[in-house]
């Protein structure tokens, strides 16, 4: 069973035959932190149930309900990265992270770390073995050199990037980088940009023509086609991914 938001825009009770648990979720009331009641709603929930093993996809907000998840059920945490390393946050919050990271060791009984960077870091900090597992990812075999292309692009004529509109993420200065490179090609920067971080950066690369804002782009099928035919794609991140649309699995005793 995966636990996800009551409001999520998927509504269906299973999904590839996995079945969903609804849970209500307050985010439309009190914003991010509402994900604190989120996790403890569906921890709440799962208590009702007799579930075997428990895998949470990283620990922000459920390591603070940590002594509620049932002693009987076998606990698996993917530590995700290292969030209190993001200059985004205020130094409590940062302090609140570490803590949340130090909480979701204590209450788990396997880990796994999704580099090998963390993987080390875990058993040098806490000295706990964690299993490493890479992301996955499917080749992209079937390029399509008519796909929808409303930029007016050519084949190997462009460059971008992709990324979540974070400072971390190197947005800034590899736009900078494209300014003084002022090599002519287009350059398309695709991500929801609806920020203050957004609104920074398309005012301040705005007399620059060959950089396009394209927003998020969510079918899949043209990001890799798009990939593909770029000249160069940048990847900037330099920290871990906060995780809040994330999914837990409780798997139920047979």
């Amino acid at each position: 069973m995966v636990y996800n938001s009551h409001n999520h825009p998927y509504q269906e009770k299973t999904c590839n035959s996995v079945e969903i648990c609804h849970c209500y979720d307050p985010e439309y009331k009190l914003g991010t932190a509402s994900q604190f009641l989120y996790d403890y709603n569906c921890i709440k929930d799962l208590r009702k149930k007799r579930f075997d093993v428990i895998l949470q996809l990283g620990y922000t907000s459920s390591s603070i309900w940590g002594w509620l998840l049932p002693r009987s059920a076998v606990v698996t945490t993917n530590m995700d990265g290292l969030e209190w390393t993001r200059f985004q946050y205020s130094k409590p919050v940062q302090i609140f992270l570490k803590f949340a990271e130090k909480l979701a060791i204590r209450y788990s009984d396997f880990l796994i770390s999704d580099s090998v960077e963390i993987q080390k870091y875990i058993e040098n900090k806490y000295n706990k073995k964690s299993t490493y597992i890479a992301y996955g990812a499917e080749i992209f075999e079937n390029p399509d050199v008519t796909f929808p292309d409303e930029f007016d692009l050519k084949i190997n004529q462009y460059d971008m990037l992709i990324a979540r509109f974070e400072p971390e993420n190197s947005i800034e200065v590899i736009l900078d980088g494209v300014v003084k490179a002022n090599n002519g090609r287009k350059f398309l920067v695709i991500g929801n940009n609806d920020n203050d971080f957004g609104t920074h950066l398309k005012n301040k690369f705005a007399s620059h023509e060959n950089i396009k804002f394209c927003g998020g782009i969510y079918d899949l099928s043209k990001l890799n086609n798009l990939r593909y035919f770029s000249n160069l794609y940048f990847h900037g991140h330099t920290v871990g991914v906060p995780i809040r649309h994330y999914w837990r699995l409780w798997h139920p005793i047979a």
